[in-house]
């Protein structure tokens, strides 16, 4: 297979592995919404506390889960990218990712929706029953 060829197959992997990586963040985030909004309707409850912690759990699973396919997209997009790289480095056609997130100091990396989002809502969910326990 010739170099477009190949630079066209690891484009289609990529985007592949982008769409998969959209689809599982936007299931994460209409997950976190329905249980943060389930946290709320029941903030008026006299056991707030004890279903704040079956909220939380849920919520810190589903983005630990949701945080571990992620880093495996983005593993299987460097990983392709770095294979075409290797077998084509003197490759003179258009790029075959957009950005390269791995290139990255880990400091800009880690600041793209795939990898803060989930770590984000995994600390909420262990501060929200804490703070629903200092403040209730």
């Amino acid at each position: 297979m010739n170099e477009d060829g190949y630079a066209d197959r690891i484009r289609r992997i990529i985007q592949n592995e982008n769409t998969l990586e959209n689809n599982r963040l936007q299931w994460m985030l209409v997950i976190q919404g329905f249980l943060l909004t389930g946290l709320g309707a029941s903030i008026k409850s006299d056991i707030i506390v004890s279903i704040s912690i079956i909220f939380a759990i849920i919520g810190f699973v589903t983005s630990l889960s949701t945080f571990n396919h992620l880093i495996h997209c983005r593993m299987a997009m460097r990983e392709a990218s770095t294979e075409f790289k290797r077998k084509f480095p003197n490759y003179q056609g258009p790029k075959v990712i957009g950005l390269d997130v791995g290139e990255l100091k880990w400091y800009f990396r880690f600041f793209i929706p795939p990898y803060v989002l989930p770590v984000l809502f995994m600390v909420t969910w262990i501060a929200l029953p804490l703070c629903l326990k200092v403040c209730g």
